[in-house]
């Protein structure tokens, strides 16, 4: 299982873009270092008026100051005037960052004409990102899952990134539903996940003081982050890969404090003392139909 950083990119009312950006550019490298496979900036169209999102540009700068970490880019559908624009960006982003851009489309709770548009534009970016080849396209081209995005991701040949908020039966149904529709053809499954891991029992319970019941990410709902030693947080990352059949693991960090150098900290001891037990192949998918003795067919 590949496992990727996170980085939010809508701003706090009174903080600085450029202060944000420097603290990215200095995840992103540690991130590098640390053997992720995926820095993903993620970020709502909230502007008014709509313009293309900042994560674009903070996505240029990632591409210069990284030269092996892949990009990729969490954003909604944009407004009608803008998707041209966005994907001419993208394929601009694609060409300087040496092939390294990914794409995750928020198409939930769409109308049909939406699902039309975010597909079509999805399509346009298969030849700039090198997505010819079907393994490349799930792995790439990514829509956020509900109950339509997860047949129409299968059956259009791309990824499913499964987000927070789900309960564990929904999940496993939009699972099925995605193997289902993609049938014989390579797919590939991310789920998002809250991090909180603790070098040592102190720090852990530390974070326990400060951690919000939940963490709400990308959706307005949320789950509980997962939180322990670097073997508790392995462990926990483990029964999701084996339970969802996962390719990537998307981590939002829960910070043991305000400071910037609070964020690198876990980032590095994920890389040292979890990434590595969890490279590798994902092992059979346990799926609803499997618990109740049913074999599952797209399995």
């Amino acid at each position: 299982m590949r496992c990727s950083l996170v980085v939010p990119t809508d701003q706090p009312p009174g903080r600085r873009y450029t202060r944000a950006a420097i603290e990215a550019e200095r995840q992103a490298i540690t991130a590098e270092h640390a053997a992720f496979h995926t820095i993903w900036l993620a970020q709502q169209w909230i502007s008014t008026p709509p313009r293309l999102p900042l994560a674009l540009s903070l996505a240029r700068q990632l591409s210069v100051v990284t030269d092996r970490i892949t990009l990729g880019l969490i954003l909604p559908l944009p407004p009608a005037a803008l998707r041209r624009a966005l994907r001419d960006e993208l394929a601009d982003l694609a060409a300087l960052s040496a092939g390294r851009l990914r794409v995750a489309l928020d198409l939930r709770a769409a109308s049909l004409d939406a699902h039309a548009a975010g597909l079509d534009l999805l399509d346009g970016l298969v030849e700039p990102l090198g997505a010819n080849d079907p393994s490349a396209k799930a792995r790439r081209l990514l829509l956020l899952a509900d109950e339509t995005t997860a047949v129409i991701a299968g059956t259009a040949g791309f990824g499913l990134l499964l987000v927070p908020g789900d309960s564990h039966h929904a999940r496993l149904l939009r699972l099925a539903r995605y193997h289902d529709a993609r049938a014989a053809q390579p797919g590939w499954v991310s789920r998002l996940l809250s991090i909180a891991v603790g070098a040592d029992v102190p720090e852990t319970l530390a974070l326990t003081r400060r951690l919000p019941p939940v963490m709400p990410l990308i959706s307005p709902t949320g789950e509980p982050p997962l939180l322990g030693l670097p073997a508790q947080v392995a462990g926990q990352l483990a029964i999701a890969q084996s339970t969802d059949g996962l390719d990537e693991v998307l981590c939002v960090l829960v910070s043991g404090g305000p400071d910037p150098e609070a964020l690198l900290r876990p980032i590095e001891l994920l890389g040292r003392a979890v990434l590595p037990q969890l490279q590798g192949p994902p092992p059979p998918r346990i799926t609803f139909r499997q618990r109740n003795g049913q074999a599952h067919p797209g399995a």
